[in-house]
């Protein structure tokens, strides 16, 4: 897959990442996932089917995250699971000394300090990875054309009104947001096709819904109109392919 690059730069307190540096990371995810796609074949276990299309976003921004944090020495992944951002920024020796100072030590393991780690206080890059949505219509067309509704491998280019990002919370992110698609070249293996990049505040996003307390349901939020409009008008990367460019620019993507 070959790509646009919009040659814009990314500045995460003193360290700057330029487009082609995202733009690498999406390679290597993509090569990655088609390996992936290969090594479990022999055995005929589905990747994605096993995953499900609700874990499929989290499992390619988790891949890509580890790609582009391994590139640099000033970034690092954030090691708690419920920590924020993603990947940190060490471009610093104050910042690293607390990084290091954000563990116990049990068993002579190093434990990651939940209350250090959510957020860091050195702040970073916040990863979100969607696959677009579409509206009752574009939804009711695709089932006409193809005699079924939106499935696992059904590439969604020309169906899409519009992409958005979710979280659970409405703290002020740097926010990465990668768009991806079942891509028919590829034998419609999933594969990173864009990403975009916004500073955001707590008023990009919507009101966070806390659901039920009764049950399991965890918080969650999306961009407003406000943070889409940062996103959009900052692409820094996307696929070359005509179909994508004229699905992203279709949607207000400024390209």
């Amino acid at each position: 897959m070959d790509f646009y690059d919009n040659n814009k730069t990314v500045r995460i307190r003193n360290f700057s990442l330029a487009s082609a540096d995202f733009i690498e990371a999406a390679r290597n995810t993509n090569v990655y996932i088609k390996n992936l796609v290969q090594v479990f074949g022999p055995i005929g276990f589905d990747l994605f089917y096993s995953l499900g299309q609700r874990n499929i976003s989290g499992f390619i921004g988790e891949i890509y995250k580890n790609f582009l944090a391994n590139q640099f020495d000033a970034l690092c992944l954030n090691p708690h699971q419920d920590g924020r951002p993603d990947i940190l920024s060490l471009d610093t020796e104050e910042a690293q000394r607390y990084y290091q100072s954000c563990f116990n030590h049990v068993n002579g393991r190093p434990v990651p300090i939940k209350e250090q780690f959510t957020p860091f206080q050195y702040g970073g890059l916040e990863v979100k990875c969607s696959i677009g949505s579409s509206g009752k219509a574009q939804t009711a067309r695709f089932a006409a054309e193809h005699g079924h509704p939106f499935g696992l491998y059904d590439s969604r280019v020309g169906y899409l009104n519009g992409i958005t990002w979710w979280a659970h919370h409405s703290s002020s992110s740097n926010l990465l947001g990668l768009y991806y698609d079942y891509y028919a070249p590829e034998n419609h293996i999933p594969q990173i096709i864009a990403a975009l990049y916004a500073e955001l505040t707590g008023s990009d996003w919507n009101k966070v819904s806390t659901g039920n307390p009764q049950n399991k349901k965890t918080s969650n939020t999306s961009l407003n109109q406000s943070g889409l409009s940062k996103m959009k008008n900052n692409c820094l990367f996307c696929c070359s392919d005509e179909d994508y460019l004229a699905q992203l620019r279709t949607i207000k993507i400024n390209i």
